[in-house]
């Protein structure tokens, strides 16, 4: 890690071991496992920020976890519905389920 300044250094160690803890192996190539490591980075900072102790530290970061896990489940399920929806409204097919 030439040339990075010892925070740098640090926080690049830190993304390292959030991927490892969560095995996300990709996030170097895939944005999207990128922007989840910044999601869990910024929760713990967060806490940290806010002098959360351990247990709420804990607390808080399964809640935006699981928040954040069925907003991704339900977006394939809310996709589908508003696909269908502006077909029905384009093509006049009737009522979508």
């Amino acid at each position: 890690m030439r040339g990075l300044s010892a925070t740098a250094e640090l926080l690049v160690c830190f993304y390292r071991e959030l991927a490892r803890i969560f095995e996300i192996t990709d996030y170097e190539e895939n944005h999207l496992s990128a922007i989840l490591l910044d999601l869990y980075y910024y929760t713990l900072q967060f806490a940290r920020d806010s002098d959360f102790t351990k247990d709420q530290t804990s607390a808080f970061f399964s809640i935006v976890k699981k928040t954040h896990e069925a907003c991704v489940g339900q977006r394939t399920l809310c996709c589908r519905r508003a696909v269908c929806w502006h077909s029905a409204a384009i093509f006049n097919f009737g009522k979508c389920q």
